[in-house]
């Protein structure tokens, strides 16, 4: 399969998002995670996406019985986000979301805890554009 089969699959049945947790103890500032989850009914196209990308498949249950299977495929961080620079200009729907995880991950300064009041607000804002872009119910900007 392509990349474009790839980018268009997961622009259809994809969430490209990222996380905050907040930590405690010695750990003063939160920690943003990149995640990609992509669910479908099919196992195999999440193998191939597995066996692309990398990344782990979980099943969920059914809410139902008359329900079919799904799975769905978890990536994160460093995985994500060699899937979102690769995929980036090959996305349509969830292009924007991809490039904030691409500029997330290329304009880290440090892990370091405590991080800087600088580095926090350009990560807070990443986030919070992230939420902005997913946020259910809203039209999407063609």
């Amino acid at each position: 399969m392509d990349l474009n089969y790839f980018a268009g699959f997961c622009d259809g049945d994809g969430c490209i998002t990222m996380m905050k947790i907040s930590r405690g103890g010695r750990h003063k500032s939160p920690e943003y995670k990149a995640i990609i989850m992509i669910v479908n009914t099919k196992i195999k196209i999440l193998k191939a996406f597995k066996g692309k990308f990398g990344g782990a498949i979980h099943k969920w249950k059914k809410v139902k019985p008359h329900h079919k299977d799904r799975f769905f495929l978890n990536m994160c961080n460093q995985q994500a986000y060699n899937f979102c620079k690769l995929l980036k200009e090959k996305l349509f729907l969830k292009k924007r979301q991809a490039e904030l995880i691409v500029e997330f991950y290329e304009r880290r300064i440090n892990n370091a805890s405590p991080l800087s009041n600088e580095e926090l607000d350009r990560r807070e804002n990443l986030f919070q554009e992230m939420r902005k872009l997913n946020k259910m119910g809203e039209n999407v900007p063609i």
